[in-house]
Order: C-alpha cells, then structure tokens, then sequence
C-alpha cells in the first residue's frame, strides 16, 4: 500500500506551484510583445513570485484569474516592481465578497482608462 506523508504532498504541490510559476512566465512571454510591452524574461521571473505572494489577500485562487491578474498588471501597470500596486488598483482588488472575474474586469477597466482614475 502506498503511504503520502504531509511532506510528500508538501513536495507535490511545491512542483505544481513551480510548473504554474514556469507557464505564467512563458505566457506572459507571449501575451506582453504584441501588446508593446517589453519583455526581459528575467525580470519577468522574478517579477511572478512577488505577483503570487499578493494573490491570496486578492482572494484569486485559479490560475486562470492569476494569469488574467499578471496580463493586467505587466501589460498596463509596470508589473509587480515594488510589495505594492497602486492605491486605486488595491482598492478594486481588495474588494470584499466580488467575483474574481468581476473583479478583474474592473481592474482592466481602470488601467486602461487613459485618466487613471477609479471606474
């Protein structure tokens, strides 16, 4: 009988966390070109571990809004350079009890919003 101990399954989902961690990367290495943005893949590496360290105060728990969340961010905001983003950005992402994807919608609306300002 096959027996998983609490750190087998720590390894396990450390790897899957890697291999998401490695797609992301190569997604945004395809998704930010034509958008304009420039891509430095180390940056863009180091920049995913800072990105997915806010994703739980954000309450965005598929991979599929995570990925939506860096395409925001590293295609109009700068990407995650800094521990924060900006106060109107935190403010849509922090809203309580939203749709991940409500909230998504939300952010991409005020990024791309030539003013910047709060939708």
């Amino acid at each position: 009988m096959l027996v998983l101990r609490p750190e087998h399954m720590r390894a396990f989902e450390r790897a899957a966390e890697e291999r998401f961690e490695q797609a992301l990367v190569t997604h945004l290495a395809g998704f930010l070109p034509p958008r304009r943005v420039t891509v430095d893949l180390v940056d863009l590496a180091e920049q995913v571990p800072r990105g997915l360290a806010l994703c739980p105060r954000f309450h965005l728990e598929r991979q599929f809004d995570i990925a939506r969340l860096f395409e925001i961010v590293c295609g109009s905001l700068g990407g995650f350079r800094s521990e924060t983003l900006p106060i109107d950005a935190l403010n849509i992402l922090y809203t309580y009890r939203l749709d991940p994807a409500l909230k998504l919608d939300r952010l991409q609306a005020w990024a791309e919003k030539p003013s910047g300002k709060l939708v």
